[in-house]
């Protein structure tokens, strides 16, 4: 390990895990039972997009509310106005009248001089719906900015300033249900546990799974809670609700955990000393499943794939288990980088080794250099990653993020929170515990590493 940090991408390499804002724009249509997706773009890349989200997605395979119009070039020749009009009603009758519709485009047809914001506007006249109007950007974004885009259109569009505000209410707003797994919901159900605990209600959690109508609930609470994943949304949020914001960490890990409740309660004015009760009992319940991870876990070199966000906070929880985090894949392209990634550490006071690398936006031939270099060896004990080979059968793998093809959950296993913690402890010193390279052959390639 070199302690640098390497950037892709280029024109000749691939990135380890796919990312588009059109992609991030169909996960948060699925993360909304009654929203429809009609997608007006020429014949393309659907059928990859569809792909990637039924190998993710486990338990709910119904796609079958993402909808495209399939225009030809002659269509965006002569005008796809009327068409989409047509297109719009023909699906809010098809599909129950739902409570949500996304007319997504890309460059293709904004370059065809067709006036879609005018379309749109035209045809929610004759719908009951919220009609959101969502541009793709073919060349740049990921994700992330895709399904925060949605999100940030779907709040600001609420009417804030009729609602009766409820003291000590909250919004959940930011957090990536990328699908309808266990994982997930559990992540929803620990978050609004912990709130509820401390005399916190929350009223909406954008995205959760939850239809429309529980969504519009969110003007009646008195601040907004923003994870990291919309930090970028913040002031345009706070500006169209007209509510206070509060500025959060991801409860990912012991310590992020902690500082999330100690955020939350000082934005709405709850006393410290009633966090402080409440997370000492919650360290306590903890304590044995803490005790006996660290034991196991200690003094492992661990690998982490992950959006920066969570690969930050993943490598605080790593630490605070006595794992060195020794390789950090950054997946996404818009959530800060390194200099972000380093500054979440920093500002928990975890640093990683002088000799660990981080890679911005990883490609497959990066990970094949690397792999080319170590040799029969890997140059750590685990890995945290989605699906790619690196290292293919050597290593543990927890398989975690996007895409997931092969771990789906079929039980409540959050991630987030103090049970979230837990969960950890147990899914890590399960995953030491497979076969891997004889350990002497790992500790001569450390001490090999090591050596002046």
């Amino acid at each position: 390990m070199t302690g640098k940090v390497e950037k892709g991408l280029n024109e000749f390499e691939i990135p380890v895990v796919p990312s588009s804002n059109l992609l991030g724009i169909y996960m948060a249509v699925h993360a909304i039972p009654d929203a429809v997706n009609l997608t007006h773009v020429p014949v393309g890349c659907k059928p990859k997009i569809m792909n990637l989200m039924a190998n993710h997605e486990g338990l709910d395979k119904n796609f079958y509310r993402n909808r495209w119009t399939n225009i030809s070039g002659v269509d965006i020749i002569r005008g796809s106005e009327e068409r989409l009009e047509h297109f719009i009603r023909e699906c809010y009758g098809r599909y129950n009248q739902p409570g949500v519709m996304v007319v997504t485009t890309n460059m293709v047809i904004e370059l065809a001089a067709c006036d879609m914001n005018a379309v749109v506007a035209n045809a929610e006249k004759d719908v009951d719906a919220r009609l959101l109007h969502m541009k793709t950007r073919d060349f740049d974004g990921d994700i992330y900015d895709g399904y925060s885009d949605v999100v940030a259109q779907l709040a600001s569009g609420l009417d804030w300033a009729e609602a009766t505000v409820e003291p000590k209410t909250v919004n959940i707003i930011g957090y990536v249900y990328d699908r309808k797994e266990y994982e997930h919901s559990a992540n929803v159900d620990e978050l609004t546990r912990m709130l509820s605990a401390l005399s916190i209600d929350t009223k909406s959690v954008f995205l959760s799974n939850r239809k429309w109508e529980k969504l519009k609930q969110a003007p009646g609470a008195a601040h907004n809670v923003i994870l990291p994943h919309m930090g970028n949304k913040l002031a345009e949020l706070e500006k169209q609700s007209g509510r206070p914001t509060i500025d959060t960490t991801l409860p990912l890990g012991l310590a992020p955990t902690v500082r999330w409740l100690e955020q939350i309660a000082e934005g709405i004015g709850i006393e410290p000393e009633a966090v402080e009760n409440y997370v000492a009992a919650e360290q306590q319940r903890l304590a044995p499943a803490l005790r006996y991870a660290r034991e196991r876990l200690h003094g492992l070199e661990l690998a982490i794939f992950s959006d920066t966000v969570t690969a930050a906070h993943m490598s605080v929880l790593a630490t605070e288990l006595g794992m060195d985090v020794v390789l950090v894949g950054l997946t996404d392209r818009t959530l800060g980088g390194n200099r972000r990634f380093r500054s979440i550490l920093e500002s928990f006071d975890v640093a990683l080794r002088d000799d660990a690398e981080v890679l911005e936006n990883p490609t497959l031939q990066q990970l094949a250099r690397i792999e080319e270099s170590a040799g029969e060896v890997p140059p750590f004990d685990m890995i945290i990653r989605p699906t790619f080979d690196f290292f293919p059968e050597t290593v543990p793998v927890l398989e975690m993020g996007f895409p997931s093809r092969f771990a789906h959950t079929v039980y409540p296993l959050p991630t987030y929170g103090f049970n979230g913690v837990g969960v950890m402890c147990q899914r890590l010193t399960d995953a030491c515990s497979r076969p891997r390279i004889e350990g002497w052959k790992r500790a001569k390639q450390r001490r090999k590493r090591n050596a002046p």
